[in-house]
């Protein structure tokens, strides 16, 4: 129980780090890059209605649907899952960047380097799921 408490303080964190992502995108220094389970870079975006979707979804999915390191189940399932896509989040303000990985088999995300807390797993709702292994379609929403 204390550990979720202080995951959920981290994530509370991170959200309001990466919710500073917005308000600079304009001038192009804050991103998301979108690689594929090869690494290679699909897109970046950098404008304000982009990264505000990234950050809100990550402080949001992690804040809510948070089962965090603390079950050993989601480390054990996470361990054997195959990596589809890596959304890296770079905030200009401090160099800070984080990475969302998320998986084709196993509907659970991690968002690696909080401040504080190094690493944390988290549960996908389907439509989650489905939006962030499709970043093609992800992108042209963003683009609009």
């Amino acid at each position: 129980m204390k550990r979720m408490v202080k995951v959920l303080l981290t994530l509370g964190l991170l959200l309001l780090v990466l919710s500073g992502c917005g308000k600079k995108s304009t001038q192009g220094k804050d991103y998301v890059k979108i690689y594929d389970h090869q690494n290679h870079l699909l897109k970046k975006l950098t404008t304000a209605k982009s990264i505000r979707y990234f950050s809100d979804y990550v402080g949001d999915a992690a804040g809510s649907d948070t089962q965090t390191n603390a079950n050993q189940k989601i480390d054990d399932k996470i361990s054997k899952a195959k990596v589809s896509y890596k959304y890296l989040m770079h905030q200009a303000k401090g160099d800070v960047n984080s990475t969302m990985t998320v998986y084709s088999n196993v509907k659970y995300g991690s968002v690696d380097n909080i401040a504080g807390f190094g690493k944390a797993n988290f549960k996908m709702s389907d439509k989650a799921f489905k939006t962030f292994n499709h970043p093609k379609q992800l992108i042209k929403k963003l683009e609009k």
